[in-house]
C-alpha cells in the first residue's frame, strides 16, 4: 500500500477575499473532494480523502452552520415556554419573544454591517443572546406585574417599573 499526500495549496490554489464563504478554502476542498468522488469510480480500490487543518476547520464551520437556525428556533421555543409557564400569560409571552426576535434581527443585522462574514462565535449569537435576554425582560415584566397588581395606571406602572428596575 502506498500513500500519497498532497497538499491543499499545491492543489487548487484558489484565490478568495476575505468575507467570501465562511472557510477561506471552502471552495476548493469542495472541489478536491468532487474529483476524489470521480476517481473513485475509475478506481474503486483506491481510497482517498481530504484532511488536515483546513479540512476540519471547514468542515466544523459547515456543522455549525446548518445546525445553528435549528438551535435558535429550539431556544426560541423553549424560552417562549418557559415564559409561558412562569407568567401563564399568552400575551404577556407573545411580546417577550417578539421583542427577543426584534433585538435578535436588529444583533445580526449589526453583525452583517460590521463585520461582513461569519465565524464560528457570531453563527452561535443567536441561541446565546435567547439565553442571556431573558433575564432582563423577566425582571421587567414581573416588576410591571406587580405594579399593575397594586392598582397603578398603565403608564404609571411603567414609568415605577423602568424607575426601580435598571437595565444594563
Amino acid at each position: 500500500t502506498e500513500i500519497y499526500t498532497l497538499s491543499l495549496h499545491d492543489a487548487l490554489p484558489i484565490s478568495q477575499k476575505r468575507g467570501e464563504g465562511l472557510s477561506p478554502r471552502q471552495e476548493s476542498i469542495a472541489t478536491i473532494r468532487r474529483h476524489i468522488s470521480e476517481l473513485r469510480m475509475a478506481f474503486p480500490r483506491v481510497q482517498a480523502g481530504v484532511t488536515g487543518d483546513e479540512a476540519l476547520w471547514n468542515d466544523e464551520m459547515l456543522a455549525a452552520q446548518a445546525d445553528s437556525p435549528l438551535a435558535t428556533v429550539i431556544s426560541l421555543v423553549g424560552v417562549g415556554m418557559l415564559y409561558l409557564l412562569f407568567f401563564r400569560n399568552l400575551q404577556h409571552t407573545l411580546i417577550l419573544v417578539a421583542t427577543m426576535i426584534v433585538g435578535l434581527s436588529w444583533t445580526i443585522g449589526l453583525l452583517t454591517l460590521t463585520v461582513g462574514h461569519l465565524s464560528l462565535i457570531s453563527i452561535f449569537v443567536a441561541p446565546i443572546l435567547i439565553g442571556l435576554a431573558d433575564d432582563q425582560a423577566i425582571s421587567f415584566l414581573s416588576r410591571y406585574e406587580e405594579e399593575r397588581d397594586l392598582g397603578r395606571s398603565f403608564s404609571e406602572a411603567i414609568h415605577r417599573d423602568r424607575k426601580s428596575t435598571r437595565l444594563n
